[in-house]
């Protein structure tokens, strides 16, 4: 309706809270910031200080051209499809700066689209709407902003990368099943938020769809 906003649910303290839920039952067993080289075809994992692990399979949860990257001798149908998934950079900044807001409070919303007078895009998140930040003051995250934001109002700056959904890439969405299929004989499986929109959920999504198949079932069941 028009005094009305659709209801906005968000996990209280961000993602990190439900990757702490999710492997709590296995947290000793998470080896965290070592670098990955390579990753042979037989499924051994070569980090940056040369110490190796064998599996008998590899689940890649990270951007599709990163897995691409990774491995040492992929099949066809891995670089097939890998390959598919162009990335583009982009950078968040988390500020203090209102003046990308609508100038009527009434008007701001969660996600902000915003075009300059020059005729760049850009998107704003209001984070105190979006997630519920804090009570006193306003903060708010910017991708790629086309104005510059005063120095002393930005809190930091982070570099992403996005994936870019085009013709080819959806393309081969609709093909991951192929690689599933065909990680039973490589012991290599993939997922990721690139295999559907690209937001947090869809990581769920593929890494939800990916069990099924592993399993043969549904996991949540």
């Amino acid at each position: 309706g028009l005094d009305t906003q659709h209801p906005w649910r968000t996990v209280a303290g961000g993602s990190r809270e439900y990757v702490k839920k999710l492997t709590a039952p296995f947290r000793d067993r998470i080896r965290t910031n070592s670098q990955i080289m390579e990753v042979t075809s037989e499924n051994e994992i070569i980090h940056a200080d040369e110490s190796q692990q064998s599996f008998d399979q590899v689940i890649f949860a990270s951007h599709a051209d990163q897995s691409h990257a990774l491995l040492s001798a992929p099949t066809p149908l891995e670089s097939e499809l890998l390959s598919r998934f162009p990335y583009q950079k982009n950078i968040a900044m988390l500020h203090r700066d209102a003046g990308f807001m609508p100038r009527n409070p009434r008007c701001r919303a969660s996600w902000n689209y915003r075009i300059s007078e020059n005729g760049q895009h850009s998107t704003h998140y209001w984070m105190n709407s979006l997630q519920g930040v804090c009570h006193k003051t306003d903060y708010f995250v910017s991708i790629n902003p086309s104005e510059e934001i005063a120095p002393d109002q930005v809190v930091e700056t982070l570099n992403y990368e996005h994936p870019l959904f085009d013709l080819d890439a959806t393309a081969a969405q609709d093909r991951i099943s192929e690689l599933h299929q065909e990680g039973h004989k490589t012991g290599r499986f993939y997922c990721g938020a690139w295999q559907r929109y690209g937001f947090h959920e869809d990581g769920l999504w593929s890494a939800h769809r990916l069990c099924e198949n592993l399993l043969g079932k549904d996991f949540w069941s």
